[in-house]
């Protein structure tokens, strides 16, 4: 019912670090599924529901802020270094800029995660703040991912120099070093 991810960590097939960031932005859209899932599955076994639970805890509260660590600490820097348009360095900053409001929707879905981890049955009694705010997380995920597609990921890729891509690409592998994958 609530479809839950059973892929475990592991080295992603390309080792262009631009396409690493590309698929954890299909890994975020799945799992803001997910979470909207879980808040409307009233009824569902609490087996299912723990483990969805379960899942969005860890994703959201270890490989999104690896991801975002990637974004803010390995490829907006290096963008940032080079003569960029206008609309491309604004894109750069916001896609900075966002992340905190992202995060701190996600610190206010997390202690549902986690009650329902422990708590299956609470479903009943959290749904109605599950859902809002797990729509929100989606919502607002939606334009931010997009255009970090379109606009950043591009440019990266035209920009950035190959040495440079493999530092990044290094550095995202440093920062997974705890055995926690793309």
């Amino acid at each position: 019912m609530l479809n839950v991810l059973r892929r475990g960590p592991k080295e992603p097939a390309s080792i262009d670090p631009i396409d690493w960031l590309q698929d954890c932005h299909g890994r975020i859209r799945q799992f803001s599924g997910i979470g909207i899932r879980l808040a409307e599955a009233e009824g569902a076994p609490d087996e299912e529901v723990r483990e969805a639970a379960e899942k969005l805890v860890r994703y959201f509260t270890i490989a999104l802020p690896l991801h975002s660590e990637d974004e803010e600490r390995s490829l907006a820097p290096r963008l940032l270094a080079k003569a960029l348009p206008a609309e491309l360095e604004k894109a750069v900053v916001a896609m900075q800029d966002e992340h905190g409001p992202i995060h701190a929707l996600i610190d206010e879905l997390v202690p549902h995660w986690r009650t329902l981890m422990d708590e299956p049955s609470k479903l009943v009694d959290l749904a109605p703040a599950l859902r809002p705010l797990s729509r929100k997380l989606a919502t607002i995920f939606d334009p931010h991912l997009s255009s970090e597609e379109k606009l950043i990921f591009t440019a990266a890729k035209e920009r950035l120099e190959t040495a440079e891509l493999a530092e990044i690409a290094s550095e995202m592998r440093a920062r997974r070093q705890g055995g926690q994958g793309f």
